[in-house]
């Protein structure tokens, strides 16, 4: 039998999301035990776990605001708990929320509203978990490719994910002497419930491919840099966005 290997997947409770699509990949490795976080769709996250269940993986859910440091810590006891203390493999800090407006209407409260759940999330996750972690682990953000190909109107969601961008690179280096990888992997346009028509449409047809992204898509990037086949890769950041941000 092979021996556990604990990953965390936070943002994963919703079945059309990339957070989820990242689990099922990591389900297939033999040994795998995915944990999901949710902070309210409990239904959403029970049902996501009996999928992972069916694809060979051991899986829990746990309920926790991880943009505060009980809740990061309550995560992360829970996942090294319900597996007999085994040390965590891998990290997907994949939970976040999106925003738009004008420069001249952003509020003191939405700006924190982001930052809390794009940036504050992953540094109180990582700060917890990282002395949990093997040797030779990972650790996956979700940025995001409007970083590097802006949209207007979306001032306080760029800079955000430019925090987590940033963070990367840092928490990279000082992970690196336990043989740690920290990466990004910056997503363009995804095909999730939140997307309009019309702003899939309009989506599609700048992007070189001329479609959007589907969650398997960026799932199978982020499984790739969990994995033991991207051990020379570390703070670096992949675009997983169909060209879009070179055809800017």
């Amino acid at each position: 039998m092979p021996s556990t290997s604990v990953f965390i997947v936070t943002g994963a409770a919703k079945k059309d999301g990339i957070g989820f699509a990242a689990a099922k990949e990591l389900a297939k490795i033999p040994g795998a035990a995915i944990v999901i976080n949710y902070n309210s769709s409990a239904d959403q996250a029970e049902t996501s776990v009996a999928t992972l269940k069916s694809l060979g993986a051991q899986a829990i859910a746990v309920q926790a605001n991880i943009s505060t440091e009980s809740g990061a810590k309550k995560l992360v006891d829970a996942a090294i708990s319900a597996f007999g203390e085994a040390k965590i493999a891998g990290l997907v800090n994949n939970a976040g929320v999106p925003s738009d407006g004008p420069l001249d209407q952003v509020s003191a409260a939405q700006f924190t509203h982001v930052f809390n759940n794009n940036v504050l999330s992953i540094v109180l996750l990582t700060g917890a978990a990282s002395p949990h972690i093997q040797e030779g682990g990972a650790i996956v953000n979700i940025s995001s490719a409007i970083t590097h190909a802006p949209f207007a109107n979306y001032a306080v969601y760029t800079a955000s994910k430019g925090a987590v961008e940033a963070y990367t690179r840092a928490a990279a280096i000082e992970l690196a002497p336990r043989h740690i990888r920290v990466n990004t992997v910056s997503p363009g346009v995804t095909a999730t419930n939140m997307m309009t028509p019309d702003f899939h449409d309009m989506a599609a047809n700048i992007t070189p491919f001329k479609r959007v992204g589907l969650p398997e898509d960026i799932g199978k990037v982020i499984a790739f840099l969990v994995k033991p086949e991207s051990s020379w890769v570390t703070g670096q950041n992949v675009n997983a966005a169909g060209g879009l941000v070179f055809s800017f």
